[in-house]
Parts: C-alpha cells; sequence; structure tokens
C-alpha cells in the first residue's frame, strides 16, 4: 500500500515538473544566419559598376563594415531620372553618362583615372551591427561613417556622413539567401534610401 501512494504522489509531481520545465524554456530564439559570416560580400565587379559597386565584411558577431558611395548613386539617379538602377543593361548604359557628369564636375576633359580617383575617394566606410528579428529580417543599428565624408561630395554644405547614418538605425533590412554564397539585400521597411545605400545582390568573393 506504501508504494502504491508513492507511486501516485511522485507521477503527478514528475509530470508537472516536467510540464513547469518546458514552459520556463520556452519558444527557441531567432538565430542569425551564420551562411553571412566572413566576406568580402560584393554586389559585383568594380571597375563596371563604378560608384554603384558595395562591398561588406561580416564578423563572427554579427558587427559589419560596408563600403557605399552615396554620392556616385545621387549622380546616377540624376542621370536615370530619379531612381538607382538595378539591372544590368540599365547600368551599363548609364554608367558612362554619369562618370560624365562626374567629369563635368571636374572641371571637363579628366581623364578615367581622375574620374575613378575621385569617384573612389567619395566612398564611405560604414560600421554597424545586424540584429536577427525573425526569419530573414534583420535589424541595422549602431551604424556609423567612419571617415567623416561629406554626405554628398558635390554640395558640402550639406553636412557629414556620420551626422545622417544614424538615422537609419534601428531599420528593419531583409537579407535572402538565393544560394550558398549569394543573398539579396533590401529595406524591409520599403525605405529607398536604405536599398539605395547598402541594398542589391550579393556573392562572397
Amino acid at each position: 500500500m506504501k508504494s502504491r501512494k508513492f507511486f501516485a504522489l511522485t507521477v503527478p509531481a514528475l509530470l508537472g515538473a516536467l510540464i513547469l520545465s518546458a514552459c520556463a524554456q520556452g519558444p527557441s530564439s531567432p538565430q542569425p544566419d551564420s551562411r553571412l559570416k566572413g566576406g568580402p560580400w560584393k554586389n559585383g565587379d568594380a571597375a563596371t559598376l563604378s560608384g554603384l559597386y558595395k562591398e561588406f565584411t561580416i564578423n563572427d558577431d554579427y558587427t559589419f563594415t560596408a563600403y557605399i558611395n552615396p554620392t556616385f548613386m545621387e549622380v546616377v539617379k540624376q542621370a536615370n531620372g530619379g531612381t538607382v538602377p538595378t539591372d544590368p543593361t540599365t547600368i551599363a548604359t548609364v554608367i558612362p553618362t554619369a562618370r560624365g557628369m562626374v567629369d563635368t564636375f571636374l572641371g571637363g576633359g579628366k581623364s578615367d583615372a581622375e574620374i575613378n580617383a575621385a569617384i573612389e575617394n567619395w566612398t564611405w566606410t560604414v560600421t554597424g551591427k545586424l540584429i536577427i528579428d525573425e526569419g530573414e529580417i534583420y535589424i541595422m543599428d549602431a551604424l556609423e561613417e567612419t571617415d567623416d565624408k561629406d554626405l554628398n561630395a558635390l554640395d558640402p554644405s550639406l553636412g557629414k556622413a556620420n551626422a545622417m547614418i544614424g538615422n537609419f538605425n534601428m531599420q528593419k533590412v531583409k537579407l535572402e539567401f538565393t544560394g550558398e554564397n549569394t543573398f539579396t539585400f533590401e529595406s524591409a521597411e520599403n525605405t529607398t534610401a536604405v536599398t539605395d545605400y547598402f541594398g542589391g545582390a550579393y556573392s562572397k568573393q
């Protein structure tokens, strides 16, 4: 009789403990996709894309360094009627026009090497951190432009890049893998500037 009473008391207690343990653990927290680590991730060939070339390196803790060129993007937008092109055919058509506009800004008659040097000098170095939200959605935080570049090199009166880049903190972005070594990057909140500045189709080199 004593063993039956013990069994009757013990089993419910064990079941209760298991249930409480399961409730305490709750659903597992989302984890970043480890395939993002490393790099450099590139959106294409630097020579072909000119100042539309972008590059990411993502560390083990999901901090990152990105190289982007918003000044040249603004020139390209003017050359393309107000939008940054994404398809290769349009890019190939618009880039020479945009480079011609840069030449005009520089005074005209500049060599390809001089135009390249000017565009390269406009490149921002941006550091930040990717924080997993859920699925393929991440939050960008701790953004900083490290070189104190002008917000727009064609109009220094607009101020500095680092004073603006923090406005993108806590913006949600979608990083969707299209293969083991390829992903697309875009704003998850339809923020055009985020997609223009950081977005694109990236592959690991």
